[in-house]
């Protein structure tokens, strides 16, 4: 018999690996919002900087649960979590990655602040330090360090009520500052307009059920409707349930209902904006992915139709 060998992989090649899993921004955003949704939250404020003097930094906050520090120690670890691991219906991850592999595609330093019953702490992953020490160290902030922290007290006002929340900030965009050629500020001003747009679409069934609320900066998200279910004119046609056996051969129902939009020349000015404008009539047809109530694939035809 072989001789099995600890394999440990390089920090900073693996991390700069991850690094480059093809996430957009705003599905960057939307996966941790997920983690958010999962934490038990009412609402989520998505903060970007409003002022070029400010600290180039973007924060995703939550009224959820919080994390203890221990809780948050692990919370960080790549794989935190196994995918044949039993979920609550809320839980919307799987391997224990989103959290940390969509942030850090779009910047070099996360740090994660956790409030539960009172007590914060905060760690950090740094890929300038991953790529000197080429180890995984993650970094501890001590009380100090923490109060510097960009939208802390944005964190510290919403925890008043129920003292628990977590704050998830974005710093160092090399990836926007090289593609923006050194512009962060107007880039992230614009993001934040196509992360508002995105998350209405995305988070739908969510915010039209009034499970949850979003913000971006002062502005409250409105829910898209891309079957337009409201409307009289829309068509909306027999469901159909299919029995799929799961991973641990447990049989799941998978629930499907077409819906036939209006025509374009039916639709009035609220309908244009459920939609997100009219030109999606055309290029999100197709089917829409659901997993909780979240929507993970729209638009598509899986190769059934031209």
């Amino acid at each position: 018999m072989g001789t099995y060998k600890e394999n440990i992989p390089k920090a900073d090649m693996l991390m700069g690996s991850m690094r480059s899993m093809g996430y957009s921004f705003e599905s960057a955003i939307a996966d941790v919002i997920d983690n958010s949704i999962s934490a038990g939250c009412s609402y989520v404020y998505l903060l970007f900087p409003t002022d070029s003097f400010q600290k180039q930094a973007v924060g995703i906050l939550d009224d959820g649960c919080g994390l203890s520090r221990e809780e948050l120690f692990e919370a960080m670890c790549y794989g935190s979590s196994a995918a044949e691991a039993a979920r609550s219906e809320n839980d919307l991850g799987r391997f224990g990655l989103g959290l940390k592999a969509a942030s850090l595609s779009q910047c070099r330093i996360l740090t994660v602040v956790s409030m539960q019953d009172g007590e914060i702490s905060a760690y950090s992953w740094d890929y300038n330090y991953i790529l000197e020490h080429k180890k995984w160290f993650v970094n501890e902030l001590t009380a100090d360090e923490i109060s510097d922290l960009p939208y802390i007290e944005n964190l510290r006002e919403a925890v008043k009520t129920n003292d628990s929340g977590t704050l998830v900030i974005w710093e160092d965009f090399d990836v926007l500052e090289k593609s923006s050629h050194g512009q962060v500020f107007s880039t992230l001003r614009e993001l934040s307009d196509k992360v508002q747009e995105h998350v209405a679409l995305i988070f739908h069934r969510y915010i039209s059920a009034k499970k949850l609320v979003i913000w971006v900066n002062n502005a409250k998200v409105k829910a898209q409707d891309p079957f337009l279910e409201g409307n009289a004119k829309t068509t909306t046609k027999k469901e159909l349930a299919i029995a799929l056996r799961d991973s641990q051969g447990i049989e799941r129902l998978i629930k499907v209902r077409p819906f036939v939009l209006p025509f374009g020349s039916d639709l009035t000015e609220k309908d244009k904006k459920l939609l997100g404008g009219t030109d999606n009539l055309r290029t999100r047809q197709g089917f829409y992915i659901y997993r909780n109530q979240r929507l993970i694939i729209y638009g598509t035809w899986f190769g059934l139709k031209r």
